[in-house]
This record gives structure tokens, C-alpha cells and sequence, in this order.
């Protein structure tokens, strides 16, 4: 088997879009809130809700992809999306706002699970790890973009047409999807009709442990690199941090190319556990482009890297008939690490200050080696 199938192509591309789709909401659903009369409260409430809605879903739907048609749930979730997107257009008051964003996170929790887990069926065994770098590579580059789109036509043209395009993504993705066609399907779906049913792959507990370690720096990186620069009265236009975090992935992915099927996964955790810390302590002396710059190719390294290998390492670890499981408990790590990223970054802010907010935050991703040192070669 190819590792560029046509199966695994179009997946690629679904998955660029509905990442675009998801993206493309977060930067602006706070302030769609606050337009339609919400308080700060209910505007943090309309922006953290959908990490909690899927998260909560996770280990149903993992559990489902492992025992239904994969195509069909990938459509169901991507249908939520873009019914979602186009609730948002015709929302009048913040309480429908949340509860279109409730199933917003639904939808993503399928559709993530659905796609990565169909992903991994397509790639050659021998080839997994350099295909899941390849998808995590597409999510990061759309995840990387997708802001400034959202900020941008939301300038020009409101909220409401935002959001249509961002249902046009979503719908782009179903279409995608639905030309995929069946077949591949069957044998894994026959296969897993006697499957005993769990939620939770335990094997896979502690990469996601070591995925939530990473992610909860980036995310907080993320939340708070704006204020931080603001607090500091730094002239850098931190809007290029993104676009820059997702060149350095893409180049990253190259050099790395070779090693993502070679390499034993605790090697990629010594690398770029420490780059991820270092990323932190770079921005706390940021005072131009170039150190940001330094920053964003630390965090390609440290974060974007080892996010990748790790979906790969979870998938490994497992029979393909519980990939489904594995990948929604690896989904579960990354979730606590986005929803809990900013939180923590705003206790070290309001008990530290923004000077050391981002030092104290740097211990956090090298607690990765002691898992390491827990479990050994066999992480």
C-alpha cells in the first residue's frame, strides 16, 4: 500500500477544512457573545464550552468509531458542524449562541475521532508514524491560518458571514467525505462486530498524559501571548507567532521525515519535552520579531512535533479494531491540555505577574520525563 493513497489524500483534505471550519469560530465566538448582549462571563462561557462538550464526548464516540461505519459517522459529525455554523447566522440572543456551540463540540469530537482513526486505517503499518506527521502537519497549517481569516472577514463583513464561511468549510469537508465513497470500510467494520466495547484505551493513557504535559503550555502560549506583549509594551505584531509556529512545523516535518517510523517514540519525548520549555523562556525575553520568531520554531519543535508522533505512538499500541479508543483517548489528553492551558497560564498571571508567568509555565511540559522515567522504553 501507498503511503500518498487516494483514500488518504482525501482524508487530508477533509481534515484541512473542517480544521479550518473549527478554527475559524474560536478567535470570535467571545466577542459574537458579547455583540449579541452576553456578559464577560457568558462570552468566556461561550468560548470554553465546546473543549468541555467534546471532551465529554470523547470516549462515546471513540467507542463508536470502533463498532459503527466510520464514513457515515465522519458525515454525522461534520453535519453537526455545518448545522451549527449556519445556527450561529441566525442566533438572536447568547443562550441559542451555547447551545449551537454545544453541539459545535459534539460534531467535533466525531469528526476528529472519525478522521484521524480513518487516517490511520489507510497508511501501511510500516508507515504510520510519517503518515499521522503528514495529518497532524495539515491540522496545524489550517489550525495556523484559520484565525486570521475569521478576524478578517468578521472585520469586513461581520460575525454572521463569518461563521457562513466557516459552515462552507465544514460542508466542503462532508462533501469530501460523501465523494469518498464506502469500500474500505467493510473488513475493519466486520471485524469489529464482536469487539467487547470500551471507552478508554489504558494502553494509551500515558502518551496522553504526555500529550496533555505539551499542549497545556501551547495553549496558554496561545491565550496569553497577546497580553503579554501588551503588559510589555512591545511594537511586534504577535498575530505573525501562528503563521511562523506553522512554517517551522512544515519544515520540521521534513527534517524529521526519515525518523517519525525509525525512532522510538521516548526519543521524541527527550527532544522536544525540553524545546517546549525553552519556548516558554523565550518569550519571556521577547522583545522583537527574531525572538518571537525563536519562540514559534521552539514550539513547532517541542509541541507540534511530539503532538504528531504521539497519535502515531497511541495507534501502535493498540489492535486496529480499538484504533477508534486509542484515538479518542489521545483526543482526551489534548483536550484537558487546550481547556486547561489558558486557566493555568491565568492563575500564574494573577499570582505572578506576566513576568514570570511564562518561567513558572516552562516546568510544565519537562514533567513529561517523569513519565518517561515511570514507564521507560516501553512509552
Amino acid at each position: 500500500m501507498k503511503l500518498f493513497n487516494r483514500s488518504f489524500l482525501l482524508l487530508l483534505a477533509a481534515t484541512f477544512f473542517y480544521m479550518l471550519s473549527l478554527s475559524m469560530g474560536n478567535p470570535i465566538i467571545a466577542g459574537f457573545a458579547g455583540e449579541l448582549g452576553g456578559s464577560g462571563v457568558v462570552m468566556g462561557i461561550a468560548g470554553g464550552i465546546l473543549n468541555i462538550c467534546s471532551l465529554c464526548c470523547r470516549p462515546l464516540a471513540g467507542n463508536a468509531v470502533d463498532h459503527y461505519d466510520r464514513r457515515k459517522l465522519a458525515m454525522l459529525g461534520l453535519g453537526a458542524m455545518i448545522m451549527s455554523n449556519a445556527g450561529y447566522c441566525f442566533c438572536k440572543v447568547p443562550i441559542c449562541l451555547i447551545l449551537f456551540r454545544l453541539l459545535n463540540g459534539a460534531g467535533f469530537a466525531v469528526s476528529s475521532i472519525t478522521l484521524s482513526t480513518s487516517v490511520g486505517a489507510s497508511l501501511p503499518p510500516e508507515r504510520i508514524g510519517s503518515g499521522m506527521g503528514i495529518y497532524g502537519m495539515v491540522q496545524a497549517v489550517s489550525m495556523a491560518f484559520a484565525p486570521s481569516i475569521a478576524l478578517w472577514v468578521s472585520d469586513m463583513w461581520g460575525y454572521r458571514i463569518a461563521f457562513a464561511v466557516s459552515g462552507a468549510f465544514a460542508l466542503t469537508a462532508f462533501v469530501i467525505i460523501f465523494l469518498q465513497g464506502k469500500g474500505a470500510e467493510k473488513q475493519d467494520l466486520l471485524s469489529s462486530q464482536h469487539v467487547k466495547k470500551q471507552f478508554i484505551a489504558r494502553e494509551v493513557l500515558p502518551t496522553a498524559l504526555v500529550v496533555m504535559l505539551v499542549t497545556l503550555p501551547y495553549s496558554a502560549l496561545s491565550a496569553f501571548i497577546a497580553t503579554f506583549a501588551a503588559n510589555r509594551a512591545l511594537s511586534i505584531n504577535v498575530g505573525l507567532y501562528f503563521p511562523l509556529y506553522a512554517i517551522f512545523l512544515i519544515a520540521f516535518r521534513v527534517v524529521f521525515s526519515r525518523f517519525f517510523d525509525r525512532w522510538k517514540y521516548s526519543r521524541f519525548v527527550l527532544i522536544c519535552a525540553p524545546a517546549a520549555a525553552a519556548s516558554l523562556v523565550v518569550v519571556n525575553f521577547m522583545n522583537g520579531l527574531a525572538v518571537m520568531a525563536a519562540a514559534a520554531l521552539l514550539m513547532a519543535l517541542g509541541y507540534g512535533v511530539l503532538v504528531s508522533v504521539s497519535q502515531a505512538n497511541g495507534i501502535r499500541k493498540v489492535s486496529i479494531s480499538h484504533q477508534g479508543t486509542a484515538n479518542s483517548t489521545y483526543y482526551i489528553g489534548l483536550d484537558l491540555g487546550l481547556a486547561g492551558g489558558p486557566i493555568l497560564a491565568g492563575f500564574f498571571y494573577t499570582h505572578l505577574g506576566s513576568q514570570y508567568m511564562f518561567l513558572a509555565l516552562a516546568a510544565v511540559p519537562l514533567l513529561a520525563y517523569g513519565v518517561l522515567a515511570v514507564k521507560g522504553k516501553s512509552l
